[in-house]
């Protein structure tokens, strides 16, 4: 059942102001993307789940519309007549097999139910938060021409982005719509994708560097690019968000000056680190707990990840050119900051 956190949200008089609606707004990248939504003055609407923690964001003029991704009725009974963007930023991430028809039924299905939604609400501009996984493992430097190869992948996460990037894409017949494809995003906010990375080389666990490398881009800047994507992107659509690229050496290098400790991880080759996730991954089927590596993240981080976002500093100003020093300090000072590490 729906509730919407402010209960007379229908009934009030609406400003001249846009209206959004965005998914995953209490994750990492969808935090900021609210937070600089209302900043630049636009109405939100925001979804989340009963046991979804707000209070990061409650000091915002939020509308919240508490319901699973797959109840769209009760998610358009709680939206407005009008809402001139949907920012489809929910994504479950995970890269443990266990998780994953849980991951398809929220990556797929909830994407196919949330593009049928905003064409029967006449939803303004439907902005997709795909990934650079969707493109899958390239030779070369990934371009919004290159092949979608995550389908094939055998990596359930860059299978399902990739099906619902092409499905966003190819509902522009029907519906407004552009999709983002980040690479690394890191910043202030995450409480788990790279926050794991800064954790292992505090407590001096990480078992070794991967080989592998990619563009890192910042929060900030990614959320920024989304609301450029809806006042300048072109409809039907891909648009890269990459950054410099740095070989995770490198990243762990740096985190580890950073948090003034000494870094005993050697790099590694694939296959070894490929070993340890599927030794942990054993290990997980006793425990019934995560583990932080898995054989699919081993071969994620293990791959050369080149990415152009040309077509987005061109398009829509995107900024790609933020430091690996800038991103991982205001990771890390915000991390310390909120006694994650």
């Amino acid at each position: 059942m729906t509730v919407l956190m402010f209960k007379a949200a229908r009934g009030i008089e609406m400003t001249e102001s846009k209206i959004a609606f965005v998914t995953g707004a209490t994750g990492f990248l969808g935090g900021h993307l609210v937070r600089q939504l209302t900043d630049t003055g636009w109405t939100v609407y925001a979804l989340k789940r009963a046991s979804s923690d707000t209070s990061a964001l409650a000091d915002l003029a939020v509308f919240w519309i508490e319901a699973d991704l797959l109840d769209i009725d009760s998610i358009e009974e709680a939206l407005p007549a009008h809402c001139d963007a949907l920012f489809h930023v929910a994504s479950d991430t995970s890269v443990w097999r266990r998780h994953d028809d849980r991951q398809t039924r929220i990556n797929i299905d909830g994407t196919r139910a949330l593009l049928k939604m905003a064409e029967r609400q006449r939803i303004g501009r439907f902005i997709y938060t795909s990934s650079i996984s969707a493109y899958g493992f390239h030779q070369g430097v990934i371009n919004e021409q290159s092949q979608k190869l995550g389908k094939n992948s055998g990596v359930n996460y860059l299978h399902t982005k990739c099906c619902a990037d092409q499905m966003v894409i190819e509902a522009a017949g029907r519906l407004d719509t552009v999709v983002l494809n980040p690479c690394h995003i890191m910043g202030p906010g995450d409480r788990h994708n790279w926050m794991q990375l800064f954790r292992l080389i505090k407590t001096n666990r990480l078992p070794g560097i991967p080989p592998g490398g990619g563009p890192f881009c910042h929060v900030a800047e990614v959320a920024r690019a989304h609301i450029s994507a809806y006042e300048q992107g072109r409809r039907g659509e891909n648009y890269i968000l990459g950054g410099q690229y740095h070989q995770m050496k490198e990243v762990c290098e740096q985190i580890a000056k950073l948090q003034r400790v000494p870094l005993s991880a050697k790099v590694i080759p694939a296959s070894f680190l490929l070993l340890i996730g599927y030794c942990k991954q054993a290990l997980a089927a006793l425990t019934n707990r995560e583990p932080d590596i898995t054989p699919e993240k081993a071969a994620m981080v293990s791959k050369k990840v080149m990415a152009d976002s040309h077509k987005a500093r061109e398009q829509f100003g995107y900024n790609d050119q933020v430091p690996l020093t800038q991103i991982l300090s205001e990771t890390n000072d915000w991390l310390v900051a909120k006694k994650l590490i």
